[in-house]
């Protein structure tokens, strides 16, 4: 009558009985020993691996098996990034360097890349944030956080520089010319430009930069980095779509 009221096994329990103590004791002791032979032999381990990649180039493979031995690799590689802190700490900043070089040296494929996850994620994000403002509470929540944005100064400036961007985009789409002048753009343009293109007046509080074509939009020029320049306003505005330099009067070579 005792064993109706014992509680029920758990699995920890229950591998204890199927288990015998002096088994998982040998188990331990050898996982143990491994451990430390591979210690003890680490470089004959890596003289082994390095024949044994050796070896491995050299034969030919499908491209089924070279498939699942990148898939294998993949998996390997990804599980013991989530289970080895002391891995992904050491192999963090390789990689970032690796990803870095690689995307510096292949912007047409990072661009490709990105737009097909854009194109993947418009669809739910639209449709979240259809979901988003049917919820009264939520869609007020969203209100409330922008307005709160708008308010700070660093957001305005934010948003007069988006809309001059987004006005010279305009502009170069209606007169067909090349168009790829982004905000990333304009921020390196601001770190490498310290004064006025045109007459060289160092920048201030109140002499702010402005986003100036070389080659003017209305004569051809294009929307471009390598066609954008920092300039004053007074320049800019003296400028204003003609194809001479505001200062000396020299004609901007086309």
């Amino acid at each position: 009558m005792l064993l109706a009221f014992a509680p029920p096994l758990t699995p920890p329990a229950l591998e204890s009985l199927t288990m015998p103590k002096r088994i998982r004791s040998a188990a331990e002791a050898r996982k143990e020993y491994m451990r430390q032979w591979r210690l003890e032999n680490a470089e004959r381990l890596r003289e082994y691996q390095r024949e044994y990649d050796k070896n491995r180039a050299g034969r030919v493979r499908s491209e089924e098996q070279k498939e699942r031995d990148r898939a294998c690799s993949r998996k390997y590689a990804k599980n013991r990034w989530a289970n080895d802190p002391a891995f992904r700490e050491k192999s963090r900043a390789p990689a970032t360097k690796r990803m870095k070089a690689w995307r510096a040296a292949n912007p047409d494929k990072v661009q490709t890349r990105n737009e097909i996850r854009r194109e993947k994620e418009r669809a739910p994000n639209r449709e979240h944030m259809r979901e988003v403002r049917k919820n009264p509470v939520r869609k007020e929540r969203l209100l409330q956080a922008t307005r709160e944005w708008r308010l700070k100064p660093s957001s305005k400036q934010i948003m007069r520089e988006n809309g001059r961007i987004a006005s010279h985009r305009r502009r170069a789409h209606l007169r067909k010319v090349e168009n790829n002048f982004t905000r990333k753009d304009w921020q390196t343009l601001l770190s490498h430009s310290k004064h006025c293109h045109w007459c060289k007046t160092p920048f201030t509080a109140t002499l702010r930069p402005t986003h100036d074509h070389v080659i003017p939009l209305a004569k051809g020029g294009s929307n471009t980095l390598t066609n954008s320049c920092c300039a004053c306003r007074p320049c800019n505005v003296r400028k204003n779509a003609g194809s001479h330099n505001p200062i000396t009067g020299q004609l901007i070579l086309l």
